[in-house]
């Protein structure tokens, strides 16, 4: 039987200027250890005011929380729907179930859809963020299922005018060795992995904040400093500009980062034309695989052009 429905605001004290006033949707990953609560302490670190409403339903889907209906839930609670018709809200934030991005892309789609158009409707000046997901701890092809996810959430975001809120890449950024740290469970995160997903969120909605002055006990401060670093990067990493490198074809835009920091694989591609030098496909974080009998290996990461750096699948010779 499912957790009761979880709705709560908390403000952040002590901070001048208008507070951001933030709607986020979600399930038990939006809960655990109190997300929202950690990045309103960020933010409030940094001098800003942020005041999270959260509604949260343990195993929820979005098209969950739609069906549930415009009004109330059957303890008696705004629904998110009836929550976003209040408006008066600067963000809506819309966290999806695990990993319904790839097992149904098209019900996830839909549903990002119908709260967009919902959100437009209701509150126009509302800027509509996607909690990007992580994927499961126990999953066979990690680095793949961190792609696709992050790939899913992306098209869909350009679909709707949204900004993803990259976690999962933030995750993907984490070394192998040290992932299952920011796990409590098989999908859950731990107090690490919870900070690691604030910051990115603090990140995104609140732009040029200061070096995380705020962290839990059970993290040290040297590893919140390492987990702030890997948050900018993947902060940094969007918005994506619709440009290709010449050696690169896709059915949907290359997203380019502003520097090499940011290192890992956002979108479909394909490759057209000869192989890229090794040196080309120079990258922090890659996943690959060589088909057999070809003298390449496909690799997922870094491809330069006229001094750019792209994230596209391109063949680096093996």
């Amino acid at each position: 039987m499912r957790a009761p429905a979880l709705a709560l605001a908390i403000a952040a004290a002590g901070c001048g200027g208008p507070a951001r006033e933030v709607l986020w949707i979600g399930n038990s990953l939006t809960f655990h250890h109190n997300q929202p609560r950690m990045v309103e302490r960020l933010a409030a670190a940094g001098g800003r005011r942020v005041r999270v409403t959260v509604r949260a339903v343990a195993g929820a889907s979005l098209q969950d929380h739609w069906d549930a209906g415009p009004d109330r839930d059957a303890d008696g609670k705004p629904t998110a729907r009836a929550l976003l018709r209040r408006c008066g809200w600067s963000d809506v934030v819309l966290q999806e179930y695990s990993d319904r991005a790839l097992a149904d892309p098209e019900g996830f789609r839909a549903t990002v859809h119908a709260f967009a158009d919902e959100a437009r409707a209701r509150c126009p000046t509302a800027r509509l963020r996607l909690f990007e997901n992580w994927p499961y701890a126990t999953a066979r092809d990690w680095d793949g299922d961190a792609a696709r996810l992050h790939a899913a959430y992306a098209a869909v975001a350009r679909e709707v005018g949204a900004t993803v809120v990259p976690d999962g890449l933030a995750f993907a950024l984490v070394p192998p060795a040290d992932r299952r740290a920011l796990y409590d469970d098989a999908k859950h995160p731990s107090v690490r992995g919870a900070y690691l997903a604030a910051l990115v969120m603090a990140r995104t909605l609140v732009p040029h904040l200061p070096h995380a002055g705020w962290w839990p006990p059970e993290v040290a401060a040297g590893g919140a400093h390492r987990l702030d670093h890997r948050a900018r990067r993947a902060v940094r990493a969007w918005p994506p500009q619709a440009q290709v490198p010449p050696s690169i074809t896709s059915s949907a835009p290359v997203m380019w980062a502003p520097s090499s920091d940011a290192s890992i694989a956002i979108a479909p591609a394909t490759s057209s034309g000869r192989p890229e030098p090794r040196g080309a496909c120079t990258r922090r974080r890659s996943f690959g695989f060589a088909p057999s009998g070809s003298a390449n290996s496909w690799k997922i990461g870094v491809a330069t052009s006229h001094g750019r750096t792209a994230f596209a699948r391109s063949p680096c010779r093996a």
